[in-house]
């Protein structure tokens, strides 16, 4: 299973799941709908051939412990390679956190990048997963943990029931 972040704000957070079907999407998005702070959760699969589910949720606007984010190599982002990494870093982006946060008009005049790459580099950056924590991804991970429990203890009464 490979998991694929398309929307990661604060309160909703959008994901696309390969290698799962029905079976999961629709046990998770119960556990999710299941929460209080959950305001909705849906799933959708374009193409039952071609595409892969994409779970969305949104929350509601909760408090709980933050942790700082991780920091992400440059080399992540599709098309930095040693040349690229090198202009950035004169402009002191040295991860691609600092891509998220950076602007584009002063980082293209000290690097000379072009202004539609330094987008695109954003863009690939914002996709990327930071192992941030907002309230939506609190809540999922939650639901997560909750939906292994659960499929644990069906697998024990299934065990001892054969």
């Amino acid at each position: 299973m490979e998991v694929k972040f398309l929307r990661d704000e604060n309160t909703e957070l959008e994901i696309e799941i390969k290698g799962e079907d029905h079976t999961l999407c629709n046990a998770l998005t119960s556990a999710l709908r299941s929460n209080k702070n959950v305001i909705t959760a849906v799933y959708k699969i374009e193409h039952p051939l071609l595409g892969y589910p994409k779970i969305y949720i949104k929350t509601k606007n909760i408090k709980f412990p933050k942790k700082k984010d991780k920091e992400i190599p440059l080399k992540e982002i599709h098309g930095i390679g040693p040349k690229r990494e090198e202009q950035l870093k004169k402009s002191d982006i040295i991860t691609a956190n600092k891509i998220r946060e950076m602007d584009i008009e002063k980082v293209h005049e000290i690097s000379g990048i072009p202004k539609k790459t330094l987008m695109g580099y954003m863009e690939t950056a914002n996709t990327l997963d930071y192992g941030r924590d907002t309230p939506a991804r609190h809540i999922m991970r939650d639901s997560v943990k909750e939906l292994t429990k659960t499929f644990s203890d069906i697998k024990v009464l299934l065990i001892e029931a054969s």
